[in-house]
């Protein structure tokens, strides 16, 4: 896949990927290159997007986005949602974990934690964030991809919208959201890059909902992943954004070499690292 064309890539590091079908599937960091036994993450940064016209769009967005301030963070973690309806889901403390610690890298930001991670909360402090981030479970609707959902805490059933408080925040919904200021989502879930290859629409989920509502870069994931090692990984991830400045497509790309090289083998092998992926525009934020 990438053989036929380094030659031409000359000193370039960086890679916008725009995959086709079941290519949308692959981790590209993970490839291995046959020459020299290192994987593509080693080589090169690689980005993805939906297509070449949503690329430019994400891009022209995120300059429109774009300009020196302190950023608002929306952040949940580990929320308190319905066991009777979702029983086979487990709490994540390591999630958790994960909100509270990146929440410190953006003062004075609290992180939504357990039963505070209401949606109603949740889509409210949405519309005035400039980065959201949501380490919690997702829930994919083979049938239906617009029905698969983030899990979120249920409200009171005395609230005026029953959609506003049924602790799903569904991919239909987050299309009709208004999100003026967000500029970077990131989904530290299961499977929230891609479902299902729609002829036509190409491959629909979660991360193309935030993208469809004006957010110029999504983080999303390929498969079940490991709330330990997810939670390491976006730590580092907004610990290279805020601390060093970089780029949030650097910052991932920084995060996921740090697990890569890193003194914890068990952090070494891709299925921890190589699920995230930054998939839209190019940001300079």
């Amino acid at each position: 896949l990438i053989a036929p064309v380094e030659a031409l890539l000359g000193d370039c590091r960086s890679l916008v990927i725009v995959p086709d079908k079941i290519l949308n599937r692959l981790p590209w960091d993970a490839l291995v290159s046959p020459v020299s036994n290192r994987f593509l993450l080693e080589d090169y940064l690689v980005t993805l997007a939906p297509s070449a016209t949503l690329f430019t769009i994400c891009t022209d967005l995120a300059e429109e986005k774009a300009g020196v301030r302190t950023e608002r963070l929306m952040i949940v973690g580990d929320p308190s949602f319905d066991r009777t309806t979702f029983s086979r889901l487990d709490s994540l403390p390591d999630a958790r974990r994960e909100a509270k610690e990146i929440a410190a890298f953006y003062p004075p930001s609290r992180p939504l934690v357990g039963p505070a991670a209401r949606e109603e909360t949740v889509r409210n402090e949405l519309a005035k964030a400039d980065v959201a981030h949501f380490a919690l479970h997702c829930v994919i609707d083979e049938r239906a991809a617009l029905r698969s959902s983030l899990v979120l805490a249920k409200g009171p059933t005395s609230s005026a919208s029953a959609q506003a408080t049924d602790g799903r925040l569904q991919a239909h919904e987050i299309y009709a959201l208004k999100l003026p200021h967000l500029r970077l989502a990131v989904l530290s879930a299961c499977q929230t890059g891609v479902e299902r290859y729609y002829r036509g629409e190409g491959m629909i989920g979660m991360a193309r909902a935030f993208l469809v509502a004006d957010v110029p870069l999504v983080v999303a994931s390929l498969w079940p992943v490991d709330s330990a090692a997810a939670a390491e990984l976006m730590i580092r991830f907004h610990e290279y954004r805020k601390r060093d400045g970089l780029p949030a497509a650097e910052a991932l790309w920084h995060a996921k070499r740090a697990l890569l090289q890193g003194p914890e083998a068990r952090y070494h092998r891709p299925m921890h690292w190589a699920a995230f992926q930054a998939i839209g525009g190019r940001t300079s934020f």
